[in-house]
């Protein structure tokens, strides 16, 4: 291999880990917008927001905690067929939830009316739709919440759509639960929630049509972004 095809390698892979970054920076970005807009989370954090909210626990903190719990869930699911890679989420996790509190400490807005709140609440989603087609498409290494999804499709035999269907389900049922049971009302669950299941699918599949193949081409060159495209 030449010089010029080892630094064009390198440049991509270079490219490669900032795409990544940036859209894992981009996804801790919604996520606090989320709970700034105070319209609900996201499914898969709604619980976490709520017991956040109801015992004056860190977010961020609390957040960490449960992505290390859905590693292990991996690992439970998959048993033999366990990726000691897969054990690289958690200190992920660790500079994910750092990011956070970073975004939380530094974002102090108090949006007042319903408008605000839903401007804050499209643009969380608009961060997290363009995050999730940045940091996925890269193929590094899954954060634990699509990590999941995929060890509960392998182990199911569903599609990864029904599983992550399931998984927010299950996820946003939790939520509601926590927030009845110990406060008698909603908590982290509501409009915000609504917009996120509608309307991140929608971003995502918006942001790959007009960024998907300069970004690819740029982090895997031409021959291999037309292979990983596929």
């Amino acid at each position: 291999m030449n010089e010029a095809k080892i630094n064009a390698k390198q440049g991509s892979a270079l490219l490669r880990w900032i795409f990544y970054i940036v859209g894992m920076l981009f996804l801790a970005l919604g996520i606090v917008l989320n709970t700034k807009s105070k319209l609900g989370m996201a499914p898969i954090l709604s619980g976490m927001f709520c017991l956040s909210e109801i015992y004056g626990w860190n977010f961020s903190r609390l957040t960490l905690y449960y992505y290390i719990l859905l590693v292990a869930a991996q690992f439970a699911l998959r048993g033999k067929r366990s990726r000691l890679v897969d054990l690289l989420q958690v200190p992920l996790s660790i500079g994910f939830t750092a990011a956070m509190e970073v975004f939380k400490n530094c974002i102090t807005v108090v949006p007042e009316t319903i408008w605000a709140k839903l401007g804050i609440a499209f643009l969380a989603v608009i961060f997290t739709g363009v995050g999730i087609m940045m940091a996925v498409n890269m193929r590094i290494l899954p954060n634990p919440g699509d990590g999941i999804v995929q060890a509960i499709s392998d182990r199911s035999g569903l599609s990864l759509g029904t599983s992550k269907n399931l998984f927010d389900g299950g996820s946003a049922v939790i939520g509601v639960a926590l927030g009845l049971i110990l406060r008698g009302r909603l908590i982290g669950v509501g409009l915000g929630t609504i917009i996120n299941v509608v309307f991140i699918g929608r971003v995502v599949w918006l942001s790959e049509k007009l960024f998907k193949q300069s970004m690819m081409r740029a982090a895997f060159g031409e021959q291999q972004a037309e292979t990983k495209a596929e």
